[in-house]
């Protein structure tokens, strides 16, 4: 056999063997032409964005960019500046049916290509389905923010509150000596309430900082939704509920889960009662459970009851979503609310070993979803 046919030989067995690695891997290999086209869609970037390798060869990269060419310009341009590109951090589009929101978080590695000459003939992305971690990282730097919201609220409460109590004990000395007429009672009156607020805030601090661990036991979720939307009714006016259409789906062999029930109610109150505000010209409140594996989960015992919370009400602004659980942090209007409902709320089901994620869009509605794990526990005999 000729030198030349046995290096064409050993060719082709190399090419083979880098195909069976590109697609063994779970990562997505998408290489490009110069102009952008996909020229190489692997079976992990099938797996990741759901599309067929048939379908989307032959198409620009740019289509699945979340910010379209403005994104592959930029990429690009990186590229030709520094020959490369590592850990770029981008969002992604994913078939319609695959994820609920229709993105993906990647974190790309790329590369230009060159041919044998060293002329360039495009370029190879790797990427990394980075969802699940950044979900992670931002429950962690919830974490850190409560922990220290928690040491300040306690030191805060204190030093604010004797000060308050004297105000308001003054003030409300000097109304006892104005005759009713007089014009000063009406300051008076205001320096009470505004003082009545900010205890009120104060007594919602130490709540807060005074924080209690859960007591588990077995938990009907079902059951727990239909007292919490009974205790909603009787919290929110009549011409309010009236307006507001509650559709429920619950899976009746939900197991149990191991929880506190009082917390728990805490939770769901807060998020029907914020649910409810944001549809002030009434609508629908959609409530949903089922039992989930999530796909991030290593283990085959692993369950969740998944509790799906929609309104169709004004939404959430893109800026503000990532904000939505910081303390303190509120989008109604002022003394209708102290920012801290949805921050407890999360730190109730991290400390249940749940989650808790939320999806807004602006005038269509919002949706929260919290996902509580399924416990098979001999000691409380939950299934």
């Amino acid at each position: 056999m000729k030198i030349k046919e046995v290096r064409a030989i050993d060719n082709k067995r190399h090419e083979s063997y880098l195909e069976i690695l590109v697609n063994s891997s779970i990562d997505a290999f998408i290489a490009t032409d110069m102009k952008g086209i996909i020229t190489l869609f692997s079976k992990g970037a099938e797996d990741i964005f759901g599309y067929k390798a048939e379908n989307v060869v032959g198409t620009p990269i740019s289509d699945y960019y979340l910010k379209g060419k403005n994104e592959a310009k930029k990429i690009m341009k990186r590229l030709y500046e520094k020959g490369g590109l590592k850990n770029y951090e981008t969002e992604m589009i994913v078939e319609n049916g695959k994820r609920k929101d229709r993105t993906v978080t990647m974190n790309l590695s790329v590369s230009l290509l060159k041919d044998s000459s060293g002329e360039l003939i495009g370029t190879l992305g790797i990427g990394k389905d980075f969802t699940e971690f950044k979900r992670i990282e931002r429950q962690l730097q919830q974490s850190e923010k409560l922990a220290t919201v928690g040491e300040l609220a306690a030191g805060l409460a204190h030093e604010v509150g004797t000060p308050l109590n004297v105000i308001l004990g003054t003030a409300e000395y000097l109304m006892m000596e104005l005759e009713e007429d007089n014009p000063k009672a009406e300051d008076l009156k205001i320096i009470i309430s505004q003082t009545e607020n900010i205890t009120k805030l104060v007594r919602q601090l130490l709540r807060f900082s005074r924080y209690n661990q859960p007591e588990f036991k077995p938990t009907d979720i079902n059951a727990l939704i239909n007292d919490v939307l009974k205790l909603t009714d009787h919290q929110i006016p009549k011409k309010k509920i009236k307006e507001i259409k509650v559709v429920t789906d619950f899976q009746q062999d939900l197991p149990m889960v191991t929880g506190d029930d009082n917390q728990l109610t805490q939770v769901f109150i807060n998020i029907f009662v914020n649910a409810v505000h944001a549809m002030p010209c009434g609508g629908t409140l959609s409530i949903s459970t089922r039992l989930v594996k999530p796909s991030f989960s290593a283990s085959s015992h692993d369950r969740f009851a998944e509790i799906s919370i929609s309104d169709t009400g004004i939404g959430v602004h893109p800026q503000n979503i990532q904000r939505i659980f910081d303390p303190f942090f509120t989008t109604k209007e002022v003394d209708k609310g102290t920012g801290l409902g949805l921050t407890v709320s999360h730190r109730i089901i991290e400390d249940h070993g749940g989650t808790i994620d939320v999806e807004s869009n602006v005038d269509e509605g919002t949706r929260f979803i919290v996902r509580l794990p399924i416990h098979a526990r001999e000691d409380t005999n939950v299934k």
